[in-house]
């Protein structure tokens, strides 16, 4: 195994773990935030409880961006893998197709949602929101078997189940 591709198969790995990362810092953003509300409705004052759900609420927004960048970056990185290990061999082509699909739908998905901003885009939500979500299932699938002919390739079990 060449130097380049160890470097491929690193990137897929923290790839991997940064998408496993990103979510839970969501949650605990979540759940920081949440009880921050909380904590500012339990003054019992009409300011406290404002002051407790806008605190809230800035937290969960922040902690919601940096684990939406966190994951973006994650798919970037895995798309590199992907491409470096391809030089090698032509099968894993699917992984890195599979994760720029991902992209394009994660950014049409950021752009329905921005569209919500305006109650008269409705039709241009539905309009990128679907094609987005079919993209973005679509992409799974090709990244979970490029993951899997990655394990296969390497002879490790784990990741061509986890391909699965």
């Amino acid at each position: 195994m060449s130097g380049t591709e160890i470097d491929g198969l690193r990137k897929l790995r923290t790839g991997s773990l940064i998408t496993i990362i990103g979510p839970i810092l969501i949650m605990v953003g979540a759940f920081i935030g949440l009880f921050s509300a909380l904590g500012g409705a339990a003054t019992g004052t009409m300011s406290g409880a404002a002051v407790g759900a806008v605190t809230g609420l800035a937290i969960i927004a922040i902690a919601a961006i940096v684990g939406i960048v966190m994951e973006l970056y994650a798919v970037y990185l895995m798309r590199q893998g992907f491409g470096i290990l391809k030089t090698y061999d032509n099968q894993f082509g699917i992984g890195g197709t599979g994760a720029l699909l991902i992209l394009v739908a994660s950014i049409l998905l950021i752009l329905a949602y921005i569209a919500l901003l305006n109650p008269l885009a409705l039709f241009f939500l539905l309009f990128l929101a679907i094609p987005a979500g079919l993209l973005y299932f679509i992409g799974i699938i090709m990244m979970g078997i490029g993951f899997h002919r990655v394990g296969s390739k390497y002879d490790d079990s784990l990741v061509s189940v986890g391909g699965i």
